[in-house]
């Protein structure tokens, strides 16, 4: 079953410390992947609101399923 989620695409640099990344939201989990560095954060928004806690290298199967789903969303919304 295909539950909905939010993504979205942040395609600049504003010089302010905000980099190139592309963002998935998703029963809880968000993934931010950072396109420059190629690069993935993970959080369990559940249970750290702050986004204190990367838990990319400990999830490595969540991260790879979210980075999948918002691979395929690009490449569909182009």
């Amino acid at each position: 079953m295909n539950r909905p989620f939010l993504a979205w695409w942040y395609p600049h640099a504003n010089g302010h410390g905000t980099q190139p990344c592309q963002a998935i939201l998703k029963d809880g989990w968000k993934l931010v992947h950072y396109m420059n560095q190629n690069e993935t954060e993970l959080y369990h928004l559940d249970e750290d609101e702050g986004e204190r806690n990367d838990l990319a290298k400990k999830e490595p199967k969540k991260a790879l399923e979210l980075l999948e789903t918002l691979n395929k969303w690009v490449k569909e919304t182009g």
